[in-house]
C-alpha cells in the first residue's frame, strides 16, 4: 500500500544564470503547490540552449519522481529518459509561468510595474514641427509614461523659438530636457526651464 502525506520530488533543470530566479520561483512555489523541489544547475550558463541528448550526458543522479526541462530544451525527452527513473517532461519556456504550470495562479509581485528610473522620451526635428503638433506628441508621450519630454534639434541652425516651446511645455505640466550642440539653444532652453541638457559639447 502507498504511503500518504509523502510529497513528491521534483528536479528542475537549469543553466547557471537563470539558477538564482528559478530557486527563488520553486521555493515559493512547492510549498502551494505540493512539492519538494531540488535545482540541477547543469554546466551551461543559458538554459534556452539545452539539448535533450547534452542534458542526457550531464543529469546528475537524484531520488526524484519527476524531472522538468526548461520549455526551450530542443530533442527527444526519451533520451534522458534511459537514465532516469523519473518522468520527465517539458516545463514553461518562461520560469516565471511555472505557478500556471502546476495549476497555481500566478499574481504578478506586489512591487510589479515600479521603478527607479526615469525616462526621456525624444521628439525628434523639432524646431521643423508646428507647436501645436510638439504639444500634442508630448501629451501622448508624457500620458504612456515619459517623465522628461526631450526637444531634439537639428544641427546647423539655431531655433529661435526654443525657449518659448520650453515654456509652453512646462506650462502644461512637463519637465523638458534640450538635445542640442548649439550653444544659443541650450542657453534658452535652460534658462526658460529645461531640466537636461543632452548631447552638449565644452
Amino acid at each position: 500500500m502507498a504511503e500518504t502525506g509523502i510529497r513528491p520530488r521534483i528536479l528542475f533543470v537549469t543553466g547557471k544564470l537563470a539558477e538564482p530566479a528559478l530557486r527563488r520561483v520553486v521555493a515559493a512555489l512547492g510549498p502551494q503547490a505540493g512539492f519538494d523541489a531540488e535545482v540541477a544547475v547543469l554546466p551551461i550558463s543559458v538554459a534556452a540552449l539545452l539539448t535533450t541528448d547534452w542534458v542526457a550526458r550531464h543529469l546528475p543522479p537524484a531520488d526524484v519522481q519527476r524531472v522538468v526541462l526548461p520549455g526551450f530544451c530542443r530533442g527527444e525527452l526519451t533520451e534522458i529518459a534511459k537514465t532516469t527513473p523519473a518522468t520527465v517532461e517539458l516545463g514553461p519556456k518562461d520560469l516565471r509561468d511555472l505557478p500556471e504550470y502546476f495549476g497555481q495562479r500566478s499574481d504578478p509581485p506586489a512591487d510589479y510595474g515600479r521603478y527607479d528610473i526615469e525616462i526621456i522620451a525624444e521628439i525628434n526635428h523639432a524646431p521643423s514641427l508646428p507647436i501645436e503638433q510638439i504639444l500634442t506628441e508630448a501629451r501622448a508621450l508624457k500620458a504612456d509614461g515619459a517623465d522628461v519630454i526631450d526637444l531634439g534639434c537639428d544641427p546647423g541652425s539655431a531655433w529661435s523659438g526654443v525657449g518659448d516651446m520650453v515654456r509652453r511645455l512646462r506650462d502644461a505640466g512637463m519637465r523638458v530636457s534640450i538635445d542640442s550642440f548649439n550653444s544659443s539653444e541650450v542657453v534658452a532652453a535652460l534658462t526658460a526651464g529645461a531640466v537636461l541638457g543632452l548631447s552638449v559639447k565644452s
